[in-house]
C-alpha cells in the first residue's frame, strides 16, 4: 500500500490556543509554575512561567483557566514539554500525547508546495486516527521495522506543536 502526503500543515494561533483550555495547576521544585491541561492528552499542552522578564509568546500576559475554576495570568510564559513538567514537578503526562503517523519502506518526492510532502512507498504502519501515548511513538516504531528489516525506513509524524519527518536506519548490532 502507498500513501500520498500532500495536505499542507495548518498553523494555528499559539496563544489563543493555550488560553482555549482549562489547567492544572503545580508548582516546580525550581519555583516556577507549571500548567498542563485537563484532558486526554495533557502533555500536548504543558506550560511554564519564565518570569516577570519573560519573553515566551512575544512577552503576552496570558490568561489561563484552572480546574475548579479561578483563573491565572502568567507574563510571558513558556510552551513546555511533558519530560520538563515530569523532572521540576513528578507529574507525568508522557505518555498523553495525541500523534498521527505513516511508516513506509520507500518515500518518493512529489511536486507540492508542502515540503513535508511524499509519497510514502510499501506502507509498514499508518494510524487509522490520532492515537494517545509517547510523543516519539511513531519515531520508536519506526525504528522497531528498521531493525526487523535491517534497512532504513522513512516515517512521518503530526502532533498538535508540529510535524517531523525522515529516515530511520536499523540499530547498530554489538
Amino acid at each position: 500500500m502507498d500513501f500520498v502526503l500532500d495536505k499542507p500543515y495548518q498553523m494555528t494561533c499559539g496563544s489563543a490556543e493555550a488560553e482555549s483550555r482549562v489547567y492544572h495547576k503545580v508548582e516546580g521544585k525550581n519555583g516556577r509554575t507549571w500548567l498542563y491541561a485537563d484532558q486526554e492528552n495533557a502533555g500536548d499542552n504543558v506550560y511554564v512561567s519564565g518570569g516577570p522578564n519573560s519573553d515566551g509568546f512575544g512577552g503576552r500576559t496570558l490568561t489561563f483557566q484552572l480546574v475548579g475554576g479561578g483563573e491565572i495570568q502568567l507574563k510571558g510564559p513558556w510552551h513546555s514539554n511533558s519530560g520538563a513538567l515530569k523532572a521540576d514537578t513528578g507529574v507525568d503526562v508522557t505518555n498523553q500525547h495525541r500523534t498521527w503517523g505513516v511508516i513506509s519502506r520507500k518515500k518518493e518526492r512529489i511536486k507540492s508546495t508542502n515540503f513535508m510532502s511524499g509519497k510514502f512507498v510499501d506502507v509498514c504502519h499508518i494510524d487509522q486516527e490520532p492515537v494517545v501515548g509517547e510523543y516519539n511513538r511513531i519515531m520508536d516504531l519506526a525504528q522497531v521495522f528498521a531493525d526487523v528489516f535491517g534497512e532504513p525506513v522513512y516515517y512521518y509524524s503530526q502532533s498538535q506543536g508540529g510535524s517531523s519527518s525522515g529516515q530511520i536506519k536499523p540499530s547498530e548490532k554489538k
